[in-house]
């Protein structure tokens, strides 16, 4: 029985990533009937992944190239990683492990040496199965994480036998600029992946100096895989109010260093929601990115949410602005089905919300290039959909509520066009499933 190695590179605490991996894994289910499903995976909460059935569950391979879990499992403190054990984080963000008894420093843990030799050695070891092939779920490469997501692409080489793929993904213009001087470890760490999956032209063209164009291709976001697997959502609602759903975040800001504009979106966002709710019968639900964890972040989306009620004080009471939490990506699904619109700065909520056949207007950075692969291969107009949170003179609220109102006004057509646009990239959903299956025979 074949073994494929699902690897995960972030926690599943966002409703984004756990949906790719849950796509992910069911689309290989399909094309790879019979196989031995495992899924590493950091930080894994037995809560968030009680959707994904027929998969052993384990560590991820940053976390078993660990001191603190190497000595762990040595001393019989942790079980055998054969036994499909997974070993539980505090922290709920990707990262250099900052617990293994202080040896490995910030310095050594970015180092070429560690990504290109310690750790695909570590988990050469540690990881004893057989695997006969791999697949990375969709991510992006940002900044913060470049490291990780490096070293990470270098361990799944080192532990998969066969041939080696990713989910589709995107690199971000930011990171590539910050770690510009470690462009020949990205290079290098590209080189393990057979084959790379990317969202869209823009990732395909900034990859394409690093990647040979035989091992690149394109294919939709996993996410628009929600509407493959379950079909468009039941929406039993009746004519009413109009409703529009806002994801809002504060994490990008901290990482790019943008405390100013943090104040600048947020005062926005209050002027959007009073404008939306005082007098139309808008209804406005606010929903973070995140499902419900032990330990949220301090950069968490309820943080956002939080600065949000807080400025909003006199409306919390108000009928038309509720709190929705959902606990699973389903949740999201049903509800933005709902939506006349979804005003998101989280990539995924918007997939979600156009998956469902409601409109989304993206408060994102440009220059993180994902949200413009997703929309240029939905041949949908990034001028109508996107508002830039990176830039002063588009985060202002006339720009902002003319863009609302444009797709309120003309609520039907948009609506049919994201359907038709999500509707045209099925057939090509499962791609990277069907390619790996071909590659595996």
């Amino acid at each position: 029985m074949p073994k494929i190695l699902v690897i995960g590179l972030v926690p599943p605490s966002g409703m984004g990533d756990l949906l790719q991996y849950h796509i992910a894994i069911e689309l290989l289910k399909k094309h790879v009937p019979g196989s031995d499903m495992l899924f590493s995976i950091p930080a894994c909460h037995s809560n968030l992944l009680a959707t994904l059935s027929g998969v052993q569950v384990r560590p991820s391979l940053g976390e078993v190239t660990t001191v603190k879990y190497i000595v762990k499992s040595i001393t019989g403190l942790v079980p055998e990683l054969k036994q499909g054990s997974c070993h539980r984080r505090q922290s709920s963000r990707c990262g250099p492990s900052t617990d293994a008894t202080g040896i490995i420093s910030r310095k050594f843990y970015e180092s070429s040496f560690r990504i290109r030799y310690v750790q695909p050695a570590i988990a050469r070891v540690m990881f004893a199965d057989s695997i006969s092939a791999g697949a990375i779920g969709g991510h992006t490469i940002e900044a913060p994480g470049f490291f990780d997501y490096v070293s990470n692409y270098v361990s799944s080489r080192a532990v998969v036998k066969g041939p080696l793929i990713t989910f589709p993904i995107s690199v971000s213009m930011m990171a590539l600029r910050e770690h510009r001087k470690r462009q020949n470890l990205l290079k290098h760490s590209l080189k393990c992946l057979n084959l790379i999956f990317v969202r869209g032209p823009y990732s395909y063209r900034l990859l394409a100096p690093y990647v040979e164009e035989q091992r690149i291709r394109i294919a939709p976001d996993s996410g628009l895989g929600i509407r493959l697997l379950y079909g468009p959502p039941r929406n039993n609602r009746r004519k009413g109010p109009t409703r529009i759903a806002i994801i809002p975040r504060k994490d990008y800001f901290v990482f790019y260093h943008k405390p100013d504009l943090y104040s600048s979106y947020v005062d926005v966002l209050v002027k959007v929601i009073r404008r939306l709710t005082h007098g139309s019968g808008i209804e406005v639900y606010i929903l973070p990115h995140a499902l419900k964890e032990e330990n949220p972040s301090r950069l968490d989306d309820e943080v956002a949410i939080c600065d949000l009620l807080s400025l909003l004080n006199t409306e919390k009471t108000s009928k038309t602005l509720k709190i929705f939490r959902p606990k699973s990506p389903m949740d999201t699904y049903r509800l933005f089905s709902s939506m006349d619109l979804v005003v998101t700065s989280r990539m995924h909520g918007g997939v979600i919300a156009m998956a469902a056949g409601s409109p989304a207007l993206f408060l994102l950075p440009s220059e993180d290039i994902k949200v413009l692969d997703v929309l240029s291969l939905l041949h949908l107009d990034e001028k109508d959909f996107t508002i830039d949170i990176f830039n002063s003179n588009e985060l202002k609220l006339d720009n902002i509520m003319r863009k609302i109102m444009t797709m309120l006004d003309n609520n039907i057509e948009f609506k049919k066009m994201v359907t038709r646009s999500v509707e045209r990239t099925q057939r090509d959903v499962d791609l990277p499933a069907r390619v790996l299956a071909r590659m595996m025979r």
